[in-house]
């Protein structure tokens, strides 16, 4: 499940407001790879912060992973240490993973408007691939009509947002 459109900052940050009015999110960086200290967010005002500090850092991508807890299911956090030799801004990248997690990708080339991707895994996919990433658990632990319930609102008002503003129109 998955929606690609393109926003402006002002649809952005309606966006990321709408992700916490419902169910009470743990939003986390996807992978942190910014040069920027991020980690979880607790509230819109963290994450559009966030993402303006990445922007005057000249980041083009930043990706969320969304977790809402009537969604349940497993995640995993990890750290990767980075060979400092190949990249000197990032000594660690912090990523987070679970089956049932939304994520959103957005990327910032052709600013002011923002490309902005709305996903999720299926149950299908997931037990499809469980036994490459038994780390990840059970697909079972997930609530999937919970998880594509928040997905489907998730991205029918990002499209909505689209459609409002006369510039930022759905990406095909």
């Amino acid at each position: 499940m998955q929606t690609n459109i393109i926003l402006d900052r002002a649809g952005l940050t309606k966006l990321i407001v709408h992700l916490f009015e419902s169910g009470n999110p743990a939003l986390y960086l996807r992978h942190d790879v910014t040069g920027l200290k991020g980690g979880d967010f607790t509230s819109a005002g963290e994450v559009n912060a966030f993402i303006d500090a990445a922007r005057k850092a000249d980041n083009q991508l930043v990706g969320f992973a969304i977790w809402y807890p009537d969604t349940r299911g497993h995640l995993e956090k990890s750290s990767i240490s980075l060979d400092k030799s190949e990249d000197k801004r990032h000594a660690v990248r912090h990523a987070v993973n679970g089956w049932g997690l939304i994520f959103l990708q957005l990327n910032f080339e052709n600013t002011p408007l923002i490309n902005c991707c709305v996903s999720t895994n299926s149950k299908k996919k997931a037990e499809k691939w469980f036994d490459s990433h038994r780390n990840l658990k059970d697909p079972d632990l997930w609530d999937w009509e919970a998880v594509e319930k928040h997905c489907r609102r998730l991205m029918h008002f990002a499209e909505s947002l689209s459609q409002d503003h006369p510039v930022a129109k759905k990406k095909h």
